[in-house]
């Protein structure tokens, strides 16, 4: 590296393979060096991206975001202590290990372990075509980490007189991923939302949405969407020392951070002791332990011969318990702050969506959760008369009441999607199916409980039960948790429709898995021949997704009038129909209502005018409804008279 005043020059590095069998260890050992130094000066966003394989070397590049602050977080309940000691442990660097979840499935996006969406990103090591996998190298991982730990802690006043030395410097500071900036400016950016600014301003806007509840965020917005305007990437910087935020324009926003990123590694430095590091080394153990496959529940081998059973001796029982107990109680994380220290939590591996293992702060449940852990030490302390376990319980379920209050004022928490069926804007589902996975690990479809966690649900059926009230309404969850399911549940759900033979099958989703397309359009034409009307919205963006494009589907986009009944027809498929989808006032979970904007509240629309047509002309085939709907649409010159009215 050759400095200058205000640049420099740095070697070119490619990525090139590993120069013997041996070497593997020696670039993860090296990477464990590095790993501790980037925990030291608090470092955030070394993703796959990041990092080079230069043989057995890991060169870090972009290294804009060393001493990167902590952002302020919008909170619902007390803070999660063992959500801190994630976010503050190595684990955010981003070098180790790590999964994001999203409409491409579950991918490690992490400096040494991702197969990021840059193909040619070079991160991992390989001989030859084979890459080096970390989890196989774990022991040189954990001795490199703990050579550059101990070496920093073994010169801990040195250090912090040279990161000191740093209080002026600007670092990068990250308010939301990147790739969701790119993201943004690629779909906003297509032909379609470039004829008028105001669609262009629709699409961005869901930055704006996305911002309501957070106050950092909102606070950055309009500078996020000044860059995103221009076609860039938006930047905000900060200075070592200081807890303020420039944008790209120079403009300085004062005391938006709680503690300056020099702050946070000066903090982070002296707390760094033979306990820490054993927390820390914990945390690697367990990034790499997310890599391995998860392979099901695998059964015992039946013994060769019947077994005697025998009793075992209760106080060797008891003892096996305190041990795990202690071990528990050392693992518990504390709150940060004094408010927070009376609470206690666990950092566990999680099995999510029975595939995929992540290493997350324990949840609230009985049987998985910080309340099971907190069971099992009040019944030891119960038997053994030791204090540390009834108080470390107390504290673990300490939070459970004003979890149980935000519940409480948040019912739409408390469930996976589906339709609020006492919600008085809906009034009432003949029945609620919920797609789950049955004894054998299939899916399978049931009878269910009319709940919904999201809103959207709840928010469809409403526009509906308005426009067709006399509707039969039957609700069929094929989300798992938030706004999010698998493909194969979408299928299943929409076959389990299509059989039972209903009149119309409203679907405000649709799936960017390419994977699932053949299957998609295979389900939709049987729903098309055996006369299921099936409405489908469109993305929201111009993103490939499915099935709203298919030609036995009515697809349907948004405009912004105010009347329910006025839709227009789309000369340019594959979208077929225009129906209200803006600022449209629907039911929400708990009794209450809201404004909601986009495709998923045009289609329900459609869906009710279907019915009502239906209603009155039940032989109607699919095509004929179709010709029915683009007869009555508001841009079509009717042959027949100038009556719309849908009779």
């Amino acid at each position: 590296m050759v400095p200058r005043a205000g640049y420099g020059w740095l070697e070119f590095i490619t990525s090139r393979p590993l120069p013997g069998p041996g070497s593997a260890a020696e670039f993860y050992r090296r990477a464990g060096v590095l790993l501790a130094a980037l925990y030291a000066t608090h470092a955030a966003d070394m993703h796959s991206e990041n990092l080079i394989a230069s043989g057995a070397v890991p060169v870090l590049v972009d290294v804009e975001t060393l001493f990167h602050p902590d952002l302020p977080v919008p909170r619902t309940t007390a803070a999660d202590p063992a959500a801190e000691a994630l976010a503050a442990s190595v684990h955010r660097a981003g070098l180790l290990p790590y999964v994001t979840i999203d409409e491409n499935g579950a991918l490690d996006r992490s400096g040494i372990g991702g197969q990021d969406w840059n193909s040619a990103a070079g991160n991992r090591p390989r001989l030859g075509a084979e890459l080096a996998e970390p989890a196989d190298h774990e022991p040189a991982l954990l001795e490199g980490f703990r050579l550059g730990y101990d070496a920093i802690t073994a010169e801990r006043a040195a250090f912090v007189r040279l990161i000191e030395r740093c209080g002026d410097f600007e670092v990068r500071t990250i308010a939301r991923p990147t790739r969701g900036y790119a993201r943004l400016i690629d779909e906003s950016a297509h032909p379609g939302l470039l004829r008028d600014a105001r669609d262009r301003d629709k699409a961005l806007d869901v930055l704006r949405e996305a911002s309501a509840h957070h106050p950092l965020w909102a606070a950055l917005t309009r500078y996020e969407l000044a860059d995103l305007w221009n076609g860039d990437i938006p930047l905000m910087t900060s200075h070592l020392s200081a807890t303020d935020i420039w944008t790209s324009a120079g403009q300085r926003l004062p005391g938006v951070l709680d503690r300056s990123g020099l702050r946070c590694a000066l903090d982070k430095v002296a707390a760094m002791g033979e306990a820490d590091r054993r927390d820390q080394e914990w945390v690697i153990l367990a990034s790499l332990a997310i890599r391995r496959p998860h392979a099901g529940h695998r059964d015992a081998a039946p013994m060769p011969e019947p077994v005697t059973a025998t009793a075992a001796e209760p106080g060797r029982l008891l003892a096996a318990a305190c041990g795990l107990a202690d071990q528990i109680v050392t693992r518990a994380s504390g709150g940060r702050d004094e408010i927070d220290r009376s609470r206690v939590n666990w950092l566990g591996l999680q099995l999510v969506e029975d595939t995929q293992w992540m290493m997350l702060p324990m949840g609230a449940g009985l049987a998985d959760g910080y309340l099971e852990v907190a069971l099992f030490l009040a019944q030891l302390a119960r038997l053994t008369g030791i204090d540390r376990y009834a108080d470390v319980a107390r504290r673990a379920v300490g939070a459970l009441p004003e979890l149980l209050s935000a519940l409480d004022g948040r019912p739409e928490l408390v469930s996976a999607i589906g339709v609020e069926a006492d919600h008085p804007l809906v009034g009432g589902v003949d029945r609620a199916m919920d797609v789950i996975t049955g004894d054998d690990g299939g899916l399978v479809v049931v009878p269910g409980v009319p709940a919904d966690a999201a809103g959207h649900g709840t928010a469809c059926a409403s526009v509906i039960r308005a426009i067709a009230p006399g509707v039969s309404l039957t609700s069929v969850r094929v989300l798992t948790s938030g706004k999010h399911g698998s493909g194969a549940a979408l299928l299943k759900g929409l076959s389990w429709v299509i059989e039972e033979g209903f009149d119309v099958i409203n679907m405000s989703l649709s799936t960017a898995k390419s994977q699932f397309c053949d299957a998609l359009r295979e389900l939709a034409d049987k729903a098309y021949f055996r006369r299921c009307i099936l409405v489908a919205s469109a993305h929201n963006m111009p993103v490939q997704s499915y099935p709203w494009p298919f030609a036995s589907v009515i697809s349907v986009a948004s405009h912004d009038g105010p009347d329910p009944m006025t839709y227009y027809y789309n000369p340019s498929p594959p979208v077929d129909f225009y129906a209200r989808g803006v600022r449209v006032r629907v039911a929400w979970p708990g009794g209450g209502e809201t404004l909601s904007t986009g495709n998923s509240f045009a289609a329900p629309h459609i869906t009710a005018i279907s019915a009502l047509i239906l209603s009155k002309h039940r032989m109607l085939t699919p095509f004929q409804l179709k010709s029915v709907l683009y007869l009555a649409a508001e841009n079509v010159v009717n042959p027949f008279g100038d009556e719309r009215e849908i009779n």
